[in-house]
């Protein structure tokens, strides 16, 4: 809808979370999206060419977009399904530091869509969202009917903070076992932790908690600075490498 030409070329970089990135699986993701595609939309036959120069680590673009050139320091990027921990010697990726699991805004996402079904209402992702979107930025919550009334604000507000809270001990736990440093409070090894990704807005007072020996810098307009880091990313590379697949 973007791209008006009937033919264009596509140029990609995307990632793969960090429990996920290996150099198999970066190969099978450049594969699979670097294709030649013809077909119709709105009527109009179209001809693309999809090509992926680079398959990331999933938080390298928050290094790559906020991170500078020559210190130690670290990502963490709050996902919907995953939290990313990153650790980089200025642009190079130190990996036996870099570790994921499965904590993210989906969990939150789930306990309201939970809270929804309790008042007999069905709640997409994307009105769960709006109400998560809602309560970063404390603004009124969308309006929720239901077959008796309204969801009352505090009923949304109680189950957003539950969700949060019961998210707490092991993301807390995970941020320290993976950073730990012997002699020292974890994460303290970092000049700078670079706290990114959506979860942001929801996770950073247990993140700050959790690190509070640690310099943390929550990056501006978290939930893009991946994407920037990727589009720097794809700018950046070389002919070769848009060939190279």
């Amino acid at each position: 809808m973007l791209i008006p030409e009937r033919c264009f070329e596509l140029r990609l970089v995307t990632a793969l979370p960090v429990s996920l990135y290996d150099r198999t699986r970066r190969q099978q993701v450049r594969q699979a999206l670097s294709q030649s595609y013809c077909f119709s939309f709105n009527g109009r036959t179209r001809d693309v060419k999809v090509t992926c120069g680079y398959v990331a680590m999933e938080g390298q673009g928050i290094l790559i977009h906020c991170g500078d050139a020559s210190s130690h320091q670290a990502i963490i990027d709050c996902g919907e399904r995953t939290t990313d921990l990153v650790a980089a010697d200025g642009q190079r990726l130190l990996v036996r530091q870099c570790k994921g699991e499965q904590f993210g805004v989906g969990q939150v996402v789930e306990a309201i869509q939970s809270l929804g079904l309790r008042s007999r209402r069905k709640l997409s992702v994307e009105k769960a969202h709006a109400l998560l979107t809602a309560y970063a930025h404390q603004h009124p919550y969308p309006r929720i009917a239901t077959g008796t009334g309204v969801i009352s604000a505090d009923e949304i507000t109680e189950t957003i903070e539950g969700a949060i809270e019961r998210l707490s001990r092991p993301l807390s736990s995970f941020l320290v076992g993976t950073w730990n440093v012997e002699g020292a409070p974890a994460g303290t090894q970092f000049e700078t932790i670079y706290l990114g990704g959506g979860g942001a807005y929801y996770f950073e007072a247990l993140i700050r908690q959790a690190l509070e020996d640690c310099h943390l810098v929550t990056v501006p307009d978290p939930e893009y600075a991946n994407i920037c880091g990727y589009a720097e990313l794809a700018a950046s590379l070389d002919e070769e490498r848009w060939e190279g697949h």
